[in-house]
């Protein structure tokens, strides 16, 4: 018998396809711990639900009690808000190899810091573009003598593209001080102009089981901000960097993997690494190879037998997210997609969660309760007192 736990601090989306994908994978007991107001509960796949408190110190010691009281094979830690909280509280290499998703405690300095992960990355010969540390205005000489510009400029701990911008030239990056955090210290990366390919993969204990890599259609918003559509395609280039990376830092669990391709010298730099899963996790089960296939693989809990990865059939495939799609088409008023989701143009109500009643519910009432609220405050203002 096979069980796993998912752990979500913040009230995101992201998680609420896991339980489902984890259940046809083969775990027999998929649990969840979260509060009432989490997205995490609004699916049919979950055995038991544990109902987290407000409070993070109570948070902690909520799940520190789950656990013990049911030893689980797998603990996923559903988004960065319970990463950081966990790796700031976990003393003991003991906890934190049962909670966190590193087989190595010597990296979590890595975890959620965009500056470790250059750190690390500098430390162990993977490449990544170049990079200062900016926490004080007299930094602001070395990154003008290092870098080349563009530069990006990332908040250390940040999710979704929030606190990242580009400055073109180094005037442009001095104007932007004011933008950023005080007492706080940002990533300044050389920003290259080439390809940006993300990477779904699964590691265990440090070892490659599958990956699948894309490229990007549509953003919500902004260059940096979360994306709606893309497309996935075999890129066996990637197979080395990643088994590399997986090795050096020990991965653990759902990765989600940046790269950004520099047609100057053909490498793949690495430019992020979340240690957990995201939205497109659970769209892994339409490709080849199958994500359910992984994951199979560790609910049988057969590490003498080593998993073979299917070779990915050499086409590309379109795909796309339901509810963030569907919201972006609609406030960008990209009718076109409005109407691939409508009458199912391009097979796209594959990815509308028809397979589960209780998340459809949630995601069409949250799409149109969005789109009811925005018109009533724009037609039916509310009338101040005078």
């Amino acid at each position: 018998m096979s069980s796993v736990l998912i752990v979500c601090r913040g009230n995101w989306d992201t998680c609420t396809e896991i339980p489902y994908i984890l259940k046809k994978g083969g775990y027999s007991r998929v649990d969840i711990y979260c509060s009432d107001q989490s997205w995490l509960i609004c699916n049919k796949f979950y055995d038991t639900w544990y109902k987290s408190e407000t409070s993070d110190q109570k948070f902690i010691e909520g799940l520190r009690g789950v656990l013990n009281q049911h030893p689980y094979d797998w603990v996923i830690l559903g988004d960065e808000i319970a990463l950081n909280l966990f790796n700031h509280e976990i003393k003991t290499d003991s906890e934190f190899l049962k909670i966190m998703p590193l087989t190595k405690p010597e990296h979590r300095w890595v975890l959620s810091s965009k500056i470790g992960l250059s750190r690390f990355c500098k430390k162990n010969n993977i490449p990544c573009p170049g990079y200062q540390v900016y926490g004080k205005e007299s930094d602001c000489e070395k990154i003008k003598n290092d870098l080349r510009f563009p530069v990006v400029i990332k908040a250390d701990f940040g999710w979704g593209g929030d606190g990242m911008f580009i400055s073109e030239t180094y005037d442009t990056f001095v104007r932007a001080i004011h933008k950023l955090p005080v007492h706080k210290h940002v990533l300044v990366q050389e920003y290259i102009e080439g390809t940006e390919f993300p990477v779904e993969a699964l590691f265990s204990n440090g070892k490659l089981l599958m990956y699948q890599t894309s490229s990007i259609r549509k953003f919500s918003g902004h260059r940096f901000s979360f994306t709606t559509q893309r497309d996935y395609f075999p890129c066996p280039d990637l197979k080395d960097y990643l088994e590399d990376l997986g090795e050096k830092l020990g991965l653990n669990g759902f990765t989600s993997i940046g790269y950004m391709f520099d047609p100057r010298d053909g490498t793949y730099n690495l430019i992020e690494v979340d240690m957990r899963p995201n939205s497109w996790t659970a769209m892994g089960r339409f490709l080849s190879p199958d994500l359910l296939d992984a994951i199979r693989y560790l609910s049988e809990k057969n590490p003498a037998v080593p998993f073979q990865q299917k070779g990915m059939k050499n086409k590309t495939k379109h795909l796309a997210l339901f509810y963030k799609d569907f919201r972006r088409a609609y406030w960008e008023k990209d009718w076109k997609t409005v109407v691939w989701w409508i009458f199912d143009v391009k097979g796209f109500w594959r990815y509308i969660p028809f397979y589960d009643s209780k998340l459809l519910r949630k995601v069409t009432f949250s799409i149109f309760n969005e789109i009811f609220l925005a018109y009533k405050a724009k037609y039916f203002p509310r009338k101040t007192k005078p």
